[in-house]
């Protein structure tokens, strides 16, 4: 199959729309998810995985052609079994609203590239949050640390799975298929997702288990610095 490389007054024209569509996205995602499921009620336990993630996803690093990639996914599985799956619904997707941003956006002036990836960002979270709720219990400390690994290995990798889908899916659309063909090592990237699933399972658990003796605040503190310091790995 040949490439072929969208005209640029027809690019132009679709970054309009789906912009647009992923914009309202980005917002609409989050607004229902908080309506229905409110916030944590552990808002400081969130805002410390809220700043972990935002860093981490403001300096993404390009894994391959026109692709970014961060370890942020360990970061919302990680607070997804902390807070507890069903009560982090909310809070994973405000979350996302954070993490969209990078410094291109502001050097370059862009604006379809950021609203493309709120839109992406949230359905990506959503996913996540979503595979967590039906895969633990309401009460992770009921469960074993082989089923909460798994499920966050599988989290991090439906999440992966729809986010490159959507990604390879707009940029095809809009530049053509001469930029989205040519991707590399896609494999190579949903194992490192599992891994960082995985790991984001392994450090939620661990502050679950040990807050039950030595108090949120402490397992707070040493379960942030884990997942930053684990994820520059």
């Amino acid at each position: 199959m040949a490439y072929y490389e969208t005209p640029y007054p027809i690019q132009l024209k679709r970054k309009r729309i789906y912009a647009a569509v992923f914009g309202a996205i980005g917002i609409a995602t989050p607004g229902i998810a908080l309506y229905f499921y409110g916030m944590p009620d552990e808002l400081l336990l969130w805002a410390a995985f809220a700043v972990a993630f935002f860093v981490l996803e403001f300096y993404a690093v390009e894994v391959n052609d026109l692709m970014v990639t961060s370890p942020g996914i360990a970061v919302l599985v990680a607070a997804g079994v902390a807070l507890g799956p069903e009560d982090a619904v909310g809070g994973l997707l405000a979350m996302s609203l954070i993490g969209f941003l990078q410094p291109r956006d502001f050097a370059d002036r862009r604006l379809f590239q950021p609203l493309a990836n709120l839109g992406i960002g949230t359905l990506n979270a959503a996913t996540a949050a979503l595979t967590l709720v039906l895969l633990l219990p309401d009460d992770v400390t009921t469960a074993s640390l082989v089923h909460v690994v798994a499920a966050g290995a599988v989290a991090a990798a439906a999440a992966d799975f729809v986010s490159t889908a959507l990604t390879r899916l707009v940029v095809r659309q809009v530049f053509g298929s001469k930029l989205a063909g040519p991707w590399s090592n896609l494999g190579q990237i949903l194992i490192g997702f599992v891994g960082l699933g995985a790991m984001g399972g392994f450090l939620g658990y661990a502050y679950v288990q040990y807050s039950v003796d030595h108090g949120p605040f402490n397992a707070m503190l040493l379960l942030v610095i884990a997942t930053l310091l684990i994820s520059h790995l």
